[in-house]
């Protein structure tokens, strides 16, 4: 049980991060109402269903969740690795197809989206998600001429095999002179063991930065039973790229964090990584192997370079 809701955890970080490589990929973004923004906007949705689904699915449970898991230091910095390399190579794990709603079950809902997930072992789910997204009305009469804002509610429901999730949300997409911002608040809810996800990704882009804020809460009734959020950014310049990733989680009453920083400089890759446990800073150098796989070597304690 613990294996299952750990790798769960590990393909919806995947996601996310592969997802913001989508989101960020162009340096021109274009407006929620090009054919482009729409398709963003579809994937930050198939992105928050499979995360309650991958999460708060029919086999797990609050105990599981909240029992954590003790793996070595090399494999836990191996998994955040292989999320950064997903994210600086743009893979992107699902696909999504979203059309007219025809299924008799759910037609009250005026939109399906099939979502399909692939995780890092290669095995994949498939989401249906059955959803009305309704404009809401635009009272701010402040708005600049050069900016525009669009906010959405969503309800509806997802189905995974015999799993049945309740969702809510909002959704918000501003642009404005070669910028954008998208938001999503979202929350799901198992009819089958009444787990209940609360889902937030904030995403911004302009022309030579970009950068990414996505977080979830994990509810058994009023109980928080898990914590996680992850930060990125990254920022092209004349002297090469850097990239930043930071994670945070909270589970079973212990924290942890975790800063990844990149920088590239010619053809020379720098890696630093500082992974906290409570008051407990340790500091380590990545080495990329020519195989794609890592090399660490410890640094000392402390959370200064």
């Amino acid at each position: 049980m613990k294996k299952k809701v750990i790798f769960a955890a590990v393909v919806v970080l995947v996601l996310a991060i592969s997802l913001t490589a989508l989101l960020v990929a162009c340096d021109d973004p274009k407006g929620p109402g090009s054919t482009g923004g729409k398709e963003r906007q579809e994937n930050i949705f198939a992105l928050a269903a499979v995360s309650a689904g991958e999460l708060i699915g029919e086999q797990t449970s609050a105990a599981a969740l909240a029992a954590g898991d003790e793996a070595a230091i090399a494999a836990e910095l191996d998994e955040y690795m292989a999320m950064l390399d997903k994210l600086i190579g743009g893979e992107n794990p699902i696909t999504s197809v979203v059309a007219d709603n025809t299924d008799e079950a759910y037609a009250q809902y005026a939109v399906k989206q099939t979502v399909t997930a692939t995780s890092p072992d290669g095995s994949s789910e498939t989401y249906a998600i059955y959803y009305n997204e309704t404009l809401q009305p635009d009272y701010d009469d402040d708005d600049d001429p050069d900016e525009q804002e669009e906010n959405y509610r969503i309800e509806g429901v997802m189905v995974n095999g015999e799993n049945v999730f309740d969702i809510t949300g909002f959704r918000e997409v501003e642009s404005e002179r070669g910028e954008s911002e998208e938001s999503l608040e979202f929350t799901a809810e198992n009819r089958e063991n009444g787990l209940r996800m609360k889902f937030e990704l904030e995403n911004e882009s302009e022309k030579d930065e970009s950068g990414m804020e996505f977080g979830y809460e994990i509810y058994d009734g009023r109980s928080l039973v898990r914590a996680f959020e992850i930060e990125f950014e990254r920022e092209s310049g004349w002297m090469g790229e850097e990239t930043e990733f930071e994670l945070f989680t909270h589970e079973n009453g212990v924290s942890r964090e975790y800063e990844i920083e990149s920088e590239v400089r010619g053809d020379k890759e720098y890696i630093r990584i500082t992974r906290r446990e409570g008051r407990t800073y340790e500091r380590y150098r990545a080495t990329r192997n020519a195989d794609g796989s890592y090399s660490y070597e410890y640094a000392g304690t402390g959370d200064k370079w």
